[in-house]
């Protein structure tokens, strides 16, 4: 009988101090993690840049009169909101404070009267565009201007 209660006494306490290892190791770091921040610390925040962009226009002028404009961003967080502004110079001030920006898709299309023509009115149309990422971070904007013509006087 007391082989049979060592072993059970033994069996018993190999359980508890095992279980109390395991307990033990739980919740607290090991020893290559002291730098990082714990439970209640405040995290470091992740330096991301700022989203940015570019844009190529091209105008299919002589073969027709549209321009189109694509965009492309980087850095910020995806997904993005595609963002493009169209503006001109007759009888307002193009700036972009002046004109609403409205979502779309990388690219963008517009007609453009070029050449040389009678009569009518020649102006500047400008093709804007910029992207918000996913924290709703306002990217650069990128600015190119076509000169255009309208018989409109």
């Amino acid at each position: 009988m007391a082989a049979s209660s060592l072993i059970k006494n033994t069996w018993t306490g190999a359980v508890l101090v095992t279980a109390m290892s395991l307990l033990g190791a739980c919740g607290g770091p090991m020893p290559e993690e002291t730098g990082l921040p714990q439970t209640g610390e405040t995290a470091a925040e992740l330096e991301i840049p700022p989203p940015t962009v570019t844009m190529y226009c091209e105008d299919e002028y002589p073969l027709n009169n549209k321009i189109t404009c694509t965009g492309s961003a980087s850095n910020g967080v995806p997904p993005y909101r595609y963002q493009w502004q169209r503006a001109h110079d007759l009888g307002t001030s193009p700036a972009p404070e002046n004109h609403t920006w409205r979502d779309g898709t990388t690219s963008i299309q517009d007609s453009c009267i070029q050449g040389l023509r009678t009569g009518g009115r020649y102006y500047r149309k400008y093709f804007r565009f910029r992207v918000l990422d996913a924290n709703n971070y306002v990217s650069n904007y990128v600015e190119e201007v076509f000169v255009c013509w309208t018989p409109n006087p």
